[in-house]
């Protein structure tokens, strides 16, 4: 074992002390090119196009939303229906009765497997 780690200790030292080999050639130098390709107009206008949607769809539910609390104060539930050509019929709750706009309304839905509560201000009717 003493012997061995001189051995290896001159050898790395000699290793060392060697010139580099010099290179055979000079490197390549290669250009590449990337073919043009086509605009994705979709991948480029595709957030805009999102927000558009998602704004949409925000209308569209606070539309259908205000459209169950009537402007006269009245309270309708829209019920699915079999028969064509109504899908869907509305099935009124509770009358014309006062109600300031300017306020929040407050809606409490809840449901079971055999029971539909609504309640609209205090006003509620199961279904």
């Amino acid at each position: 074992m003493r012997r061995v780690l001189p051995a290896l200790t001159a050898i790395c030292f000699a290793g060392w002390s060697q010139p580099a080999q010099p290179q055979a050639q000079p490197p390549i130098v290669v250009k590449v090119e990337m073919p043009q390709t086509s605009r994705h107009y979709l991948q480029e206008f595709g957030p805009l196009i999102a927000a558009l949607v998602a704004v949409g769809v925000a209308l569209m539910q606070r539309h259908l939303q205000k459209q169950h609390l009537r402007w006269n104060g009245s309270i309708v539930l829209t019920e699915p229906n079999e028969v064509p050509p109504a899908f869907y019929v509305d099935k009124e709750l509770r009358g014309p009765t006062p109600l300031d706009l300017a306020a929040d309304q407050d809606f409490c839905v809840s449901f079971d497997n055999s029971r539909l509560q609504i309640a609209v201000n205090g006003f509620s009717a199961d279904s």
